[in-house]
C-alpha cells in the first residue's frame, strides 16, 4: 500500500513530517518537539509498577518481606554485586553495565522459587553500549538492551527489543537536573518554570555518537526506535539511571510518564521490584498488541507471519510495508496480509485522536468513487488509557486521548513513484485529482495530499488515493479535531505553514498536488527533503511561488521521462499559483478578492484545463 521504509521517494509522516532522512541529527528537532509538554514527572514508584508493569501490591509486599528476612542474601551474591556497583566512580559509567546485569540475573533466578513467580518473556539484558542495534537507519546503541532470553547471541535487532536502559554516570556538576524530575531551584530562577517547558529547557548540544546529553531524551530516542521497528506496539517501557538515581519511563502514543527517582544504593526493595517487575511482565504490558498472535495463540514480538482477527476474518501478516517514525501521534503502519481465501489485502494500524472522525466512516461514504482505496473491514481496539486505574488516569487525562484503529484495505498498491512511463503517470495523476474532487463533493476534504498517499496498482493499472485519516467533513473544516498541525511537510500548502494557519481549503490540497508533481519529476525534489522546520519550508515555498520566478522552472533538473511536463503541467500550474497569490497579496493586489480560490486562479476546472490540454 505504501512504500517500504527507507524508500528515498517517499517521506515519512510524523504528524508534520519533514523528509526521508532518519539520521539522529535530522530527527532530534522532531523528537524534542514531541517530548515538550507531553511528560508527567515524578509519578509514585509503587503506582507506576502496579499500573504500567502490572506488578501487584501483593508481589511488592512479598519482596519487602523477603528482603527483611535476607532471602536474597542466602545465595551469597547480593552484597558483593552491590559493592561492585557502589564502587564505580562517577565518570566511569561503562563499569556499571556488567554488575547491573549480574544483579538482575541473580535476582531473576531467585524470585521464581522464592515468591512463586515466573517470567512471561524470559527477559535477558545485554551490554550493547558498543554496538549499533540492527534494522534502523539512525545508528543508535543503548547502554543496556533487554531481549527475550531465547534470542541467539549477537547484536540484537530493534525488531526484537523489549526494554532499554540509559545509564548516565557523569561527574559533571548538575547532571542530575537532566533527569525526569523538575530542575532544582537556582539562585536566579528562570521566569518560565512551567512543567511543559522544563522537559525541553536544558537540552544539550549533541555530541558525536549520541543524540544528546539529556539522559531522558536519549532514552526516549530508544523508545522511538522500538515503537518504529515494532509497528504493532502500543507503548514502551524504559529504565533511566543517572548518578545512582533510577527512574522507570513509560511512553505511549499520547503521553510520557516518568516515575519518582530513588537511589539504588539505599533502596534495595525498589531496585529488586524494578528487576522483578520487568522479569515478570508480559508482552501485552510491554506494549505489544494482543490481537497479533502466533499459531499457538501467543502474543508476538514480530508481526511477520502472525495471525490477526479483524471482524470475522482471520488474516496472516506477510510483510510490514510502511511504518511512521514518530514517538507520539498516529504512528501509522501498513502491513501486507492474506485472508483465508488467499486474497491479498493491506492492514492499516494507527492511533489517531479519539475525537477525529473515523477513517472507516469517511471511506465508507466514498466507496463508489473510482480510484479511492476500498475498505474491506475495520475495527477499533481501545484507546491509550485502556487498562489503567483511576489514580493513573487522573494524572494523564489532560493529554489528548487517542484510539487504536485498524482497517483492511484493497487493493495492494505500489508507490506512485514506481511509475516510469509518461503516459501512465499523466493518466494516473489526472484520475487522482478527479477522485479527490469527487471526494470533496461528497463532503470530505482529504487534507493530506502527499506522494506517499498517491498509489498505483500495477495489476489493475489504476491509481488510488489512500490515507483519509486526516480528512475532514467539509462542514467541519473550520473546527480543529486535533491539537496538532498535521500533514507532510514537503507537500503542505504555503498558507498552512504560517504560525497561525487558516482553515484548510480545497485549493490547499490542489497546491499539495502540485508539490507532488514537482517531487516526482524533479531529481533533487527542489531540496524540500532536506528542510526540517515549518518556518524554513514556508520560506522555500514563498520563494518558489514568488512573482518573477517563472524562469526558475527552466532550471529544474527533471528525470528523463518527465521532461515533456516542464512546459506544460509544471510551468502552467506554477503560473496559476504565482498569479493567484499576487492577486490577493495586500502589497501587490487586492486583499478583498476571493482567497478561497485565489481570485479564481486555483480551482478544479482551472487545474484540469492544464492537465487535459
Amino acid at each position: 500500500m505504501s512504500a517500504p521504509t527507507g524508500s528515498s521517494s517517499t517521506p515519512h509522516v510524523v504528524r508534520v513530517s519533514t523528509s526521508t532522512r532518519t539520521d539522529r541529527q535530522s530527527e532530534a528537532p522532531l523528537l524534542r518537539g514531541e517530548i515538550n509538554g507531553n511528560i508527567v514527572r515524578g509519578m509514585d514508584f509503587r503506582l507506576f509498577v502496579r499500573e504500567v508493569c502490572k506488578f501487584p501490591n501483593s508481589h511488592y509486599q512479598a519482596i519487602e518481606e523477603g528482603l527483611d528476612r535476607n532471602a536474597f542474601e542466602s545465595a551469597g551474591r547480593w552484597g558483593p554485586i552491590m559493592d561492585r556497583i557502589k564502587d564505580v566512580p562517577l565518570g566511569n559509567e561503562a563499569a556499571l553495565y556488567a554488575p547491573l546485569i549480574d544483579l538482575y540475573d541473580s535476582i531473576s533466578t531467585q524470585i521464581g522459587p522464592l515468591f512463586d513467580l515466573q517470567s512471561k518473556t524470559n527477559l535477558a539484558f545485554r551490554d550493547t553500549s558498543q554496538k549499533y542495534l540492527l534494522d534502523s537507519p539512525a545508528f543508535r546503541k543503548p547502554d543496556i538492551t533487554g531481549v527475550s532470553g531465547t534470542m541467539p547471541n549477537g547484536t540484537p535487532s530493534w525488531k526484537d527489543v523489549l526494554v532499554c536502559w540509559e545509564v548516565k554516570h557523569s561527574n559533571k556538576r548538575g547532571a542530575q537536573d537532566q533527569l525526569g524530575e523538575p530542575p532544582r531551584k537556582r539562585s536566579k530562577p528562570s521566569q518560565s518554570t512551567s512543567r511543559s517547558r522544563q522537559s525541553n529547557s536544558e537540552i544539550a548540544v549533541s555530541t558525536p555518537g549520541r543524540d544528546t546529553d539529556d539522559p531522558l531524551e536519549q532514552l526516549l530516542s530508544y523508545c522511538l526506535e522500538k515503537i518504529s521497528a515494532q509497528p504493532h506496539r502500543r507503548h514502551t517501557i524504559g529504565v533511566l539511571l543517572s548518578e545512582w538515581q533510577l527512574q522507570l519511563v513509560f511512553h505511549s502514543r499520547s503521553f510520557i510518564v516518568v516515575s519518582r527517582a530513588f537511589d539504588i544504593r539505599s533502596n534495595p526493595v525498589k531496585l529488586t521490584v524494578v528487576f522483578a517487575a520487568l522479569w515478570t511482565t508480559d508482552l501485552k504490558a510491554l506494549g505489544f498488541d494482543s490481537h497479533f498472535i502466533d499459531n499457538s495463540g501467543n502474543v508476538t514480538i514480530r508481526p511477520q507471519e502472525c495471525l490477526v482477527m479483524i471482524g470475522d476474518q482471520e488474516y496472516t501478516i506477510n510483510k510490514a510495508l510502511f511504518w511512521a517514525r514518530s514517538l507520539l501521534g498516529r504512528g501509522t503502519c501498513t502491513l501486507r496480509a492474506v485472508g483465508k481465501s488467499q486474497v491479498k489485502v493491506v492492514i492499516k494500524f494507527n492511533c489517531p485522536p479519539k475525537v477525529r472522525e473515523s477513517e472507516a466512516e469517511l471511506l465508507g461514504k466514498a466507496q463508489d468513487i473510482p480510484n479511492i482505496i476500498k475498505v474491506v473491514a475495520s475495527a477499533t481496539w481501545g484507546d491509550t488509557l485502556d487498562g489503567f486505574g483511576p489514580e493513573f488516569v487522573a494524572m494523564v487525562n489532560h493529554f489528548e486521548l487517542r484510539e487504536f484503529r485498524v482497517l483492511v484495505l484493497s487493493p495492494v498498491c505500489s508507490p506512485l513513484t514506481s511509475i516510469a512511463d509518461l503516459e501512465t503517470f499523466k493518466r494516473s495523476f489526472r484520475k487522482l485529482v478527479i477522485a479527490h474532487h469527487k471526494l470533496y463533493k461528497t463532503g470530505i476534504l482529504h487534507c493530506d495530499i502527499s506522494v506517499g498517499n498517491m498509489m498505483y496498482d500495477p495489476l489493475g493499472n489504476e491509481p488510488y488515493l489512500i490515507d483519509v485519516d486526516l480528512g475532514k467533513s467539509v462542514e467541519k473544516l473550520a473546527s480543529p479535531s486535533s491539537n496538532h498541525r498535521t500533514g507532510t511537510l514537503p507537500f503542505m500548502a504555503t498558507d498552512l505553514l504560517a504560525e497561525c494557519p487558516p482553515p484548510h481549503l480545497y485549493r490547499h490540497d490542489l497546491e499539495s498536488f502540485y508539490y507532488v508533481l514537482i517531487w516526482v519529476c524533479v531529481k533533487d525534489h527542489c531540496g524540500w527533503d532536506t528542510v526540517h522546520s515549518i518556518a524554513a519550508m514556508r520560506e522555500k515555498k514563498d520563494s518558489f511561488l514568488a512573482v518573477g520566478t517563472g524562469d526558475r522552472i527552466g532550471g529544474l533538473s527533471l528525470i528523463d521521462w518527465s521532461e515533456p511536463l516542464r512546459r506544460t503541467w509544471i510551468n502552467r500550474i506554477h503560473g496559476l499559483f504565482v498569479r493567484g497569490r499576487a492577486a490577493v497579496d495586500p502589497y501587490l493586489g487586492n486583499v478583498e478578492l476571493d482567497k478561497e480560490t485565489l481570485d479564481g486562479y486555483i480551482t478544479f476546472v482551472k487545474v484540469m484545463d492544464v492537465l487535459t490540454a
